[in-house]
């Protein structure tokens, strides 16, 4: 096999935006839609035109959220290009007025949490990994949505991604034949779930289906392949997977890994939770890094910790 190429010196910038219902305003009851909507009056273009992501192609960003309390909820945005920071810093300031469904919130903090190089990532031999999905997952072709994570349809989507972020080529982020055919799913624990978006006034409602919990992956390559695997799963936490990231659909954890030793040395993996019902998309309960502000001391939320009913995501705005 042909050493790997490096990946390139992009950074992907990581930024966190607190708001809360005014004073007066009914609960939350954020939406994925919903939450789309809101981010996309942040980075995407004006109908009059202007800076801002176009609104046909793939989005140089992914979203993560989280609802962290009865009126509050957490919005957290991974830049994938840099002119995206200054148009965010520029429409998006504390104190400003936005419009969540039918909800006026205002914006109590906007904060960069973390900024990682690219070319900083190694991927690690493993046999190996266990992979979970906190929030859901899905890929799409055509109009039909596959909630199944295939390792050929996962690992794609993140060198399509990775290529795009890059500036490349698609077919110079591609993995060779053999090393996407070394690796297999061996256990799954899924559980499928769903949200409603479009406009109802125009018959247009769609159901958009995504799948959560975790699945195990072995590895039957050896060392080189499997670091390439690996490196490319920790540009997927990076970045989300799939389809529906600008959603908040798509984030992928790397809860555990088999080192390369464990399968002729007789190691056990830790045992597996069941998947629970999502309480977001989905949440499991482990937060890659950065971790989620709104924990107990930070941005002024005292002991209202995520989780629980609050800590929801489906629901009609």
């Amino acid at each position: 096999m042909e050493s790997p190429r490096s990946l390139p010196a992009v950074r992907v910038r990581i930024w966190q935006v607190l708001l809360r219902a005014e004073t007066g305003e009914r609960h939350l009851t954020p939406t994925p839609s919903g939450i789309h909507a809101m981010v996309s009056s942040w980075l995407h273009r004006s109908p009059g035109g202007g800076d801002g992501e176009p609104h046909s192609e793939e989005h140089r960003y992914a979203v993560r959220w989280r609802q962290v309390s009865e009126f509050a909820v957490l919005v957290e945005l991974r830049l994938f290009d840099d002119f995206l920071t200054p148009l965010l810093v520029d429409r998006v300031a504390f104190g400003n007025r936005e419009r969540l469904g039918m909800v006026t919130l205002r914006v109590e903090g906007i904060q960069e949490v973390a900024s990682v190089n690219l070319a900083g990532i190694a991927g690690r031999p493993s046999k190996g990994w266990r992979l979970r999905f906190p929030e859901g997952v899905t890929f799409k072709r055509g109009d039909v949505f596959m909630p199944w994570p295939d390792p050929y349809l996962l690992l794609g989507s993140i060198q399509r991604r990775l290529a795009l972020i890059c500036g490349r080529d698609r077919d110079e982020q591609r993995l060779p034949r053999e090393v996407m055919a070394s690796v297999f799913p061996t256990q799954v624990e899924l559980q499928s779930v769903r949200w409603t978006e479009g406009d109802p006034s125009r018959a247009s409602l769609r159901d958009v289906r995504v799948v959560l919990g975790e699945v195990d992956w072995l590895c039957t390559g050896d060392a080189a392949s499997s670091s390439l695997i690996d490196r490319l799963l920790q540009v997927g936490e990076l970045t989300g997977i799939g389809a529906r990231t600008a959603w908040g659909a798509g984030v992928l954890e790397i809860a555990d890994r088999v080192p390369m030793r464990a399968i002729a040395t007789g190691n056990k993996r830790r045992s597996r939770r069941v998947p629970s019902r999502p309480s977001g998309i989905g949440r499991t309960g482990r937060t890659p890094f950065p971790r989620f502000a709104g924990e107990s001391g930070e941005w002024g939320f005292g002991d209202e910790r995520p989780g629980g009913s609050l800590d929801r995501r489906f629901g009609s705005e």
